[in-house]
């Protein structure tokens, strides 16, 4: 498996990157932090992804993720 997000950054290239990495990653992914944070306003890129993913969002992360309170 391949783990990413804590100490990414939000720098915007950061993120595109993070999406980039996770899009074409052909390795099970667990997602976190920083790397949820990459997907926040791209929640439609998680979709069809080359590998299975496992997302571990705290209720902070899972709020800006999904757009809710």
């Amino acid at each position: 498996a391949f783990a990413l997000g804590p100490g990414l950054s939000q720098v915007p290239e950061t993120q595109g990157l993070i999406r980039t990495l996770v899009k074409e990653s052909t390795t099970s992914l667990v997602i976190d932090a920083d790397g949820l944070n990459a997907f926040q306003g791209h929640l439609p890129e998680l979709k069809n992804l080359k590998a299975p993913a496992i997302i571990t969002p705290h209720p902070g992360e899972f709020a800006r993720l999904f757009g809710i309170t």
